[in-house]
């Protein structure tokens, strides 16, 4: 499989002093970037994971390959991508050496 790079910019107003303060205590301005990525590639994520399991479908069943998504069929960025990645992250630093 071949994996193809995305790029986009996403406009986001700016936290006040008080928020900003809040997000950036434990965090690096890479560990931020790294957090946005992730979570901005997750609604693509979606839609290659449910292609792939369309794909396989349709072969099983002998019928043609389903037409590939757009655009506009990947859903908008929201509030639990950035739960999620973070959960993730929060996990895996938490686990200790030799954990399975």
């Amino acid at each position: 499989e071949a994996a193809t790079k995305m790029n986009a910019t996403l406009m986001v107003n700016l936290p006040d002093a008080a928020n900003r303060a809040k997000i950036l205590k434990g965090y690096s301005g890479t560990d931020l970037k790294n957090l946005c990525v992730t979570a901005a590639n997750r609604p693509i994520k979606e839609i290659l994971e449910k292609e792939k399991k369309e794909h396989a479908a349709t072969l099983a069943e002998g019928k043609p390959a389903p037409a590939l998504s757009g655009s506009s069929d990947i859903r908008s960025l929201n509030i639990e991508d950035f739960k999620h990645v973070h959960q993730q992250v929060y996990q895996a630093a938490i686990k200790l050496p030799g954990d399975a």
